[in-house]
């Protein structure tokens, strides 16, 4: 759904959990990627599962300088559409969750990117990738 660089800045409370902004930055860097997954048929949808996130540059794992991520779910009925986005149709939005996952740290000036993420419900997990990403 969204792929891009996004700058957070942190408050009190993260500063208590130190990386990644332990140096004591204003803002910190972040490669921000927000997707959707639906659950087809009638199988178990929970637990949802982010086993692997890969981010590759001319087909090499791209490193951060901080490995640092963070990871939330949403359900897809009360997640709200954005300007640079909006939610893809499913077919039953109780069978859907949609995932931002956020690694701390810029990505440098290589495109394109590739993208492998292998996410599912309970044991149907499936791998994806997305090749031919440029940022914004």
């Amino acid at each position: 759904m969204s792929v891009g660089q996004t700058t957070v800045f942190p408050n009190e409370k993260d500063h208590a959990r130190n990386p990644p902004w332990r140096n004591g930055e204003q803002g910190v860097r972040c490669f921000t990627v927000t997707f959707l997954v639906e659950g087809l048929g009638d199988a178990p949808n929970e637990p949802r599962t982010l086993r692997k996130f890969e981010v590759l540059s001319a087909g090499k794992p791209l490193r951060f300088a901080d490995e640092s991520d963070y990871q939330q779910w949403f359900d897809y009925r009360a997640f709200q559409d954005f300007l640079d986005f909006s939610k893809p149709k499913v077919s039953d939005p109780k069978r859907a969750g949609i995932m931002r996952f956020v690694r701390f740290g810029a990505v440098p000036n290589l495109e394109p990117l590739s993208l492998v993420i292998e996410t599912g419900f309970a044991q149907d997990i499936q791998k994806f990738r997305f090749d031919s990403i440029r940022l914004k």
